[in-house]
C-alpha cells in the first residue's frame, strides 16, 4: 500500500510535466509559424508605377541604371523611395499606400512616407513653428506649416542635381537631391579616416 501510495504523487508530477513540455512545444511551433510568415517586399519598378498612379514623380538615376530615387514634387521634393539595384530592386523607402490612395488632406500631418524630406524644428515648444502665436502647445493645435506639408515644390532648374525651391516672404529654401554614383561609393569607402590630434 506504501509503495502505490507513492506511486501516485510521481504520476502526477510526470503527467504535470507532459503537459508543461507540450504546451511549449504548441507555443515554439506557434512562435516558429509566426517568424516564418513574410510579406512580399515590393521593387523600386512597383512603387515607381504605383506613385505615378497618383502624383508626379522624378526619377533620379546613376550612368548604370541600379542606383535610383524617386522624388516626389508636389510632396516637398520628398524621396519616397530609393534602389540599389534598378527597377527590380528593392525599394528601401516605405510609403503610406493606403493615404495617398485615399486622396485626402489630413488635418494636422500627411504622412505620405518616405525615405527624405524638408523639416524644421523644433516640434513643440514656444519657439515651434507647428502652433498658432498664443495657441496651447498639445496636440490639438499642433499643425504641420502647409509649405512643408501640402504645398508643391516648384522645379527650378535642372542639371546633373535636380534643385528644388520654395519662396516665401521670410523664407526661402533650396533642395538638391544628389545621386551618388557606384564608383563616387567606392572612393568615398576607399578613402582613409584621418582623426585630428588629441
Amino acid at each position: 500500500m506504501k509503495k502505490s501510495f507513492l506511486l501516485i504523487p510521481g504520476l502526477l508530477m510526470i503527467t504535470a510535466l507532459l503537459l508543461i513540455i507540450s504546451g511549449c512545444q504548441k507555443k515554439q511551433e506557434e512562435a516558429g509559424t509566426m517568424t516564418l510568415t513574410k510579406t512580399p517586399s515590393l521593387t523600386f519598378g512597383k512603387e515607381l508605377q504605383f506613385l505615378r498612379q497618383h502624383t508626379e514623380v522624378l526619377v533620379l538615376s546613376d550612368s548604370t541604371g541600379k542606383a535610383k530615387l524617386i522624388a516626389a514634387p508636389a510632396w516637398q521634393g520628398r524621396v519616397m523611395t530609393s534602389s540599389a539595384d534598378g527597377d527590380k530592386g528593392l525599394s528601401f523607402g516605405w510609403i503610406n499606400h493606403e493615404l495617398i490612395k485615399s486622396g485626402e488632406v489630413q488635418e494636422h500631418i500627411n504622412v505620405f512616407g518616405g525615405e527624405d524630406r524638408l523639416w524644421l524644428g523644433p516640434e513643440g515648444g514656444q519657439f515651434s513653428i507647428f502652433f498658432k502665436n498664443g495657441d496651447p502647445f498639445n496636440l490639438d493645435h499642433w499643425y504641420v506649416p502647409a509649405m512643408m506639408d501640402t504645398e508643391a515644390l516648384r522645379l527650378s532648374r535642372r542639371i546633373r542635381v535636380e534643385l528644388f525651391s520654395v519662396k516665401r516672404p521670410a523664407l526661402q529654401t533650396t533642395r538638391a537631391l544628389p545621386l551618388m554614383s557606384s564608383s563616387q561609393e567606392k572612393l568615398k569607402s576607399s578613402r582613409k579616416r584621418i582623426s585630428p590630434p588629441s
